[in-house]
């Protein structure tokens, strides 16, 4: 996947639920010294994607597609 620099839209957004990554560790116990690099960038392909498709948008919320990976 060809990583591309987020727009402003999604940079304010990535920030204000930048909180969800530490929930995601939290629930999965993961620590997050070990694992934040990791879940990062699965975090940041979810708000391209909740941006970048509509019916994602449509049927679900960002936090279930962020924690379901379901912006891959």
């Amino acid at each position: 996947m060809l990583l591309t620099e987020l727009t402003r839209a999604q940079q304010n957004f990535a920030e204000a639920h930048h909180g969800l990554i530490f929930s995601f560790l939290s629930e999965k116990s993961l620590p997050a010294d070990d694992y934040y690099d990791v879940v990062v960038f699965g975090y940041l392909r979810a708000v391209r994607q909740y941006f970048k498709r509509d019916d994602l948008r449509r049927r679900h919320t960002f936090d279930s597609i962020a924690y379901s990976g379901k912006g891959a």
